[in-house]
């Protein structure tokens, strides 16, 4: 994260590669935190829906510039 996206119009193929094996992957984020990558469209669809998705960092101060 992020994938290299060769084509603005197109997917990148590791997002690709990974929408392939499944909708939720277990990733780390750039500064090493752990995180979930989810690429299915019902999952993220219930994801907004419901109330357990926060933006927020739960350490604010360890949180990315």
């Amino acid at each position: 994260m992020p994938f290299a996206q060769p084509h603005p119009l197109q997917p990148s193929p590791q997002l690709r590669t990974l929408q392939e094996r499944g909708p939720i992957h277990r990733v780390r984020t750039r500064v090493g935190d752990p995180a979930w990558l989810v690429t299915g469209y019902e999952q993220v669809r219930t994801l907004y829906a419901g109330d357990r998705l926060a933006r927020t960092h739960p350490g604010p101060t360890g949180r990315p510039g």
